[in-house]
């Protein structure tokens, strides 16, 4: 039985990021093969998956990303059609590896809300997309599903539910070695639903939390965001000379982060202003629409993961990039693999 990675985009730095990852699991006594695998495309511009050797039996490992040339209905389809030329050519098992999980946002209908709420409102008309894209690799066959800090734990409850095993790799997993080193420092929560996973991470380093509560008038417009802090850790002892962390799932409009920001500075917390502030995003998803976001970001300081591929030419000093692939060799590992180690 051997081990195929397949990447279903064509581009180089998503290519480069199946090979790391690869690179990884052979370091740990595996042998993976990359080069067994084509994404082409029809003469029409449909996807043509093709796997380039016998696969019978093979444990395949499906590798997507969004990015600027493949959108997340496209990465859908180029998923479901490797997962079935998959299992066409004799594939025992069938795996997805995908950092940044489309539809995540998409996780709820009316059903989970009152008919006067604002919420209800702006969910009439339409579905749980999130829930949708499950069901749809439910009847590809996947198996198990590697993704990163993923936006909901109801994203994950519909896949667990229909018999999909859902390995998430989650927010303090990937900012922990970067905030450890961060010691005079204040971990912020954007909103109330942050506030778990700010505390997890408030527990694994020791530093003080502050959290805000975030009302939206309108989706996705800054000017009719309102921002409070809802409260701090009992351990906080004040801003002055700190940096203030604002981690976060990801980062669309960027109108959250900047009212956030806005309001610390402009107001303070207890009299105080921190002295700087870095923004912390696992899925950097404004850069999926750069020609009107990025020049929000260009003069701040921010912390990004490898999960959504950069545009040339954004890269700057103001700007870390996280690089991911280890932590999604170590699942692949844990969960999937260990029987596969060769002692």
């Amino acid at each position: 039985m051997g081990i195929i990675f397949a990447c279903v985009n064509d581009t180089q730095d998503c290519i480069d990021y199946t090979k790391n990852v690869a690179v990884n699991l052979n370091g740990e006594g595996l042998e993976v093969n990359t080069e067994s695998f084509k994404a082409g495309m029809f003469s029409g511009g449909e996807f043509d998956p093709r796997f380039l050797q016998n696969i019978t039996e093979d444990k395949i490992f499906i590798f997507a990303f969004n990015s600027k040339e493949v959108f997340p209905g496209d990465l859908r389809s180029r998923i479901i059609d490797t997962a079935y030329a998959a299992y066409s050519n004799g594939a025992n098992e069938v795996h997805l590896v995908v950092p940044n999980l489309s539809y995540s946002r998409a996780d709820r209908d009316v059903s989970y809300y009152d008919k006067d709420s604002t919420h209800y409102n702006n969910l009439f008309g339409r579905g749980a997309i999130a829930k949708c894209q499950a069901d749809n690799f439910k009847g590809a066959g996947i198996k198990s599903v590697f993704t990163m800090d993923v936006h909901s734990d109801i994203v994950q409850n519909y896949y667990e539910s229909i018999g999909i095993r859902f390995h998430n790799i989650a927010q303090d997993e990937v900012f922990l070695d970067y905030v450890k080193e961060m010691d005079n420092a204040v971990l912020l929560a954007v909103d109330l639903g942050a506030k778990d996973k700010i505390t997890k991470l408030k527990e694994m380093t020791g530093l003080s939390a502050i959290f805000l509560e975030k009302i939206r008038k309108s989706p996705n417009n800054p000017d009719e965001l309102l921002i409070s802090v809802a409260g701090k850790s009992d351990d906080f002892t004040g801003l002055k000379g700190k940096t203030l962390l604002i981690p976060d799932d990801g980062v669309d409009t960027g109108g959250t982060f900047k009212k956030a920001c806005d309001t610390i500075m402009a107001k303070g917390i207890d009299g105080e202003v921190p002295k700087n502030v870095i923004g912390m995003f696992t899925h950097f998803w404004a850069i999926l629409n750069p020609s009107k976001t990025l020049d929000r970001f260009k003069d701040d300081k921010i912390v990004l993961t490898n999960t959504i591929p950069l545009v040339k030419g954004f890269e700057n000093d103001n700007i870390t990039v996280l690089k991911t692939e280890g932590l999604i060799a170590k699942r692949i590992i844990e969960k999937e693999l260990v029987k596969e180690i060769i002692v």
